[in-house]
């Protein structure tokens, strides 16, 4: 089994409303808690259940860059 951690665009190329971007691994969370910053302060990404949406930001060098929704789904 492979332990590494990827992220990479999903989008199809061309022009769009939205990008997607991956990212899975088992230091996904860990990761995705370092770029994007809940809306709600109360929830932490660390804490996300699978099967989840989290409304927030994106943050690039700690400040925030674009509005977003994070989408959580944990291994089996």
């Amino acid at each position: 089994m492979q332990e590494t951690t990827i992220a990479a665009i999903a989008t199809a190329p061309g022009a769009g409303g939205i990008a997607v971007v991956r990212l899975s691994g088992a230091e996904s969370y860990p990761i995705a808690a370092r770029v994007f910053r809940p809306a709600n302060a109360a929830k932490k990404v660390e804490d996300a259940k699978g099967y989840t949406a989290m409304l927030g930001h994106y943050l690039l060098h700690g400040a925030e860059m674009d509005e977003c929704v994070a989408l959580f789904f944990r291994a089996p």
